[in-house]
């Protein structure tokens, strides 16, 4: 994560912080940061979101 990754989450309120890498295991991070597969990411997007 670059320096800036916390302050950006900061300023626009983020509830959740995730880190989207080209794997497929979900797992916690520093800073209540979590890594998690874009497959996966994109599962919770549209649970969160339906069509």
């Amino acid at each position: 994560m670059k320096k800036s990754f916390h302050p950006a989450c900061q300023d626009i309120g983020a509830t959740r912080k995730f880190v989207v890498y080209n794997g497929s295991e979900q797992f916690p991070m520093a800073d209540n940061t979590e890594a998690i597969g874009l497959l996966t990411f994109l599962a919770l997007l549209n649970k969160a979101n339906p069509l």
